[in-house]
């Protein structure tokens, strides 16, 4: 959880420390997931791609 807090108390925009806990929980995702994790992999990037083009 360090790194959680660690973007969660920085001063860099709240979007890029969004970005960076997406990034988190996704590798976390894939440790919990590893049956699912190439297909979870690429659903998580294409999902990710799609929330920076609208945001």
């Amino acid at each position: 959880f360090m790194i959680f807090l660690f973007f969660n108390f920085s001063k860099t925009s709240f979007d890029t420390s969004l970005y960076h806990i997406q990034l988190y929980l996704t590798h976390i995702y894939k440790i919990l997931s590893p049956y699912n994790r190439e297909r979870g992999l690429i659903r998580k990037f294409v999902g990710l791609q799609e929330v920076m083009k609208y945001e």
